[in-house]
C-alpha cells in the first residue's frame, strides 16, 4: 500500500470521476463453500443462478431474474437466499440497493433512503464517499449471515456509522437490532478484526484498526498502547520542494495504533490543522499520543557528495534511526531528514556518515524534548567541520 493511498483512505471529498467495464458473470461462494451464486448479465435482464458445489461439478439448484446486475451478491449457507447489495456501476442508487431473492424470485427490495432511514435533509456526501456514478455507502462494511434465537438474519455493519443493519432471511423484512443480537455481532466482528491486526505486521490494515477503535473493548486499547512501542521501522526516501533529498523513518504500526487511539477518543485527525498539507510524506503525520516528528538537515563533509557511503541519523537514547545507503545517488551539500512517531521524552540527535572518504561523526544536537503530538523542526547536524 502506498503512502498516498494511506492518506486517501481517510478523505471524504468532492465527487470523484470513475469508469466501469462492462459487467461479466461473477461467482460468489457461501461462507461454508457448499453453495455458489452466479450473477449472469443478460440482454433483457440479468439473472442469479445458485449452484450446489459439493461433488465434482456444480449442480444448478435454482435461478431467478434480478432487477439489475449486482455489485455484490451474498448466498446463505443453506443456498436458499441470495442478498444483492447495489447495482453495478450505480452503487447506492435505485429502488433495489438491497434486495432479497429465493427460488420463487425477489421477495423484498429497498432504496438507500429506506435502508439508512436518515433524518430528512441529511447530506450524505458528508457521511461517505460519492463519485459521479455512485454513492459508496458500503465501503469497508462487513456482511454477515447469523442465526440468533433460532432465526436466521442477514446483517451489515456500516463502518462510517458504526451500526448494524439486519434483515430476516425468511422474507427479507427489516429486523430490530436488539441488545443480544448486537452483542453477538460485535463480538464476532471484534474477533475478526483482532485476528487481522495481529497478522498485520506492517500496520497497513487500517480498516481492522478502525473496527476495533469503534467497538472499544478495553483489552484492545491495551493492545494499541503496546503497539506505540513497535520497533519495526520503515525507511523512506523522497525529495522536498527545494529538490533536496529527504530521508525518513517511521513505524506503520505505531502510526496505525496512534490513529486508532485518536478515533477511540473521538478525535478526527483529518480536521486538525496541518492535515493534508502537501509536505512530502508528512502530509498526514499527525500524532496525538506519540511525538509527530523530529526534522532537520544534515550537512555532508567535503568530498562526500558523490554519494558513496551510508548515512545513519540516530535518536539517542532509543532504536529509532535512519539508515540509508546512498551509493550512486547524486547529493547536494545538505539532506533533509524526518523521524516520525516518537515516544515522548528527551533526546539527542546524532549523525554518522560512513563513507570510505571521509568518515564523519557529527556533534550531537540537543537535548530536544518530544511531546505528544509535538513537532521539533530545525535540528542541524553538521559534518563540514573536522
Amino acid at each position: 500500500m502506498t503512502l498516498a493511498l494511506l492518506l486517501s483512505l481517510f478523505a471524504v471529498g468532492p465527487l470523484q470521476a470513475d469508469s466501469w467495464a462492462p459487467p461479466k458473470a461473477t461467482d460468489y461462494l457461501s461462507e461454508n463453500k457448499r453453495f455458489m451464486a452466479r450473477a449472469v448479465p443478460g440482454q433483457e435482464a440479468p439473472t442469479v443462478e445458485v449452484y450446489r458445489t459439493e461433488g465434482a461439478k456444480p449442480v444448478l439448484v435454482w435461478r431467478a431474474a434480478l432487477g439489475g446486475f449486482p455489485h455484490k451478491l451474498f448466498v446463505s449457507d443453506d443456498g436458499r437466499t441470495v442478498v444483492k447489495l447495489d447495482n453495478y456501476a450505480s452503487l447506492g442508487y435505485g429502488d433495489d440497493v438491497v434486495a432479497f431473492y429465493s427460488e420463487s424470485g425477489e421477495s423484498r427490495r429497498y432504496s438507500l433512503e429506506q435502508v439508512l432511514a436518515l433524518p430528512p435533509g441529511t447530506d450524505m456526501t458528508r457521511l461517505f464517499k460519492h463519485s459521479v456514478s455512485s454513492r459508496w455507502w458500503t465501503e469497508d462494511s462487513v456482511p454477515r449471515f447469523v442465526t440468533f434465537s433460532g432465526e436466521p438474519f442477514f446483517c451489515l455493519w456500516l463502518a462510517w456509522d458504526n451500526r448494524w443493519l439486519a434483515w430476516r432471511l425468511s422474507d427479507g423484512s427489516p429486523a430490530d437490532m436488539n441488545a443480544g443480537l448486537r452483542r453477538e455481532l460485535d463480538q464476532a466482528l471484534r474477533l475478526q478484526a483482532l485476528e487481522r491486526v495481529r497478522r498485520d505486521a506492517g500496520g497497513q490494515d487500517i480498516e481492522a484498526y478502525d473496527m476495533l477503535a469503534k467497538l472499544k473493548d478495553p483489552a484492545d486499547r491495551k493492545l494499541f498502547e503496546e503497539m506505540l512501542k513497535d520497533a519495526a521501522f520503515l525507511q523512506l526516501e523522497g525529495q522536498d520542494s527545494k529538490g533536496l533529498t529527504e530521508l525518513g523513518v517511521k513505524s506503520l504500526r505505531r502510526w496505525s495504533a496512534d490513529n486508532a487511539l485518536a478515533r477511540w477518543d473521538g478525535f478526527d485527525k483529518t480536521k486538525e490543522p496541518g492535515y493534508g498539507d502537501s509536505y512530502f510524506w508528512a502530509s498526514y503525520e499527525l500524532y496525538r499520543y506519540l511525538g509527530s516528528r523530529v526534522s532537520g538537515t544534515f550537512s555532508f563533509p567535503k568530498g562526500a557528495r558523490s554519494g558513496k557511503g551510508r548515512l545513519r541519523i540516530m535518536l539517542l537514547p532509543g532504536d529509532q534511526r535512519i539508515d540509508a545507503d546512498l551509493k550512486g545517488k547524486k547529493l547536494n551539500e545538505k539532506i533533509s531528514f524526518h523521524l516520525f512517531g516518537i515516544t515522548p521524552g528527551v533526546y539527542r540527535v546524532k549523525a554518522v556518515w560512513d563513507g570510505k572518504r571521509p568518515f564523519c561523526s557529527s556533534p550531537e544536537a540537543g537535548p530536544i524534548t518530544v511531546t505528544p503530538g509535538g513537532v521539533v523542526d530545525g535540528v542541524a547536524l553538521d559534518c563540514r567541520r573536522p
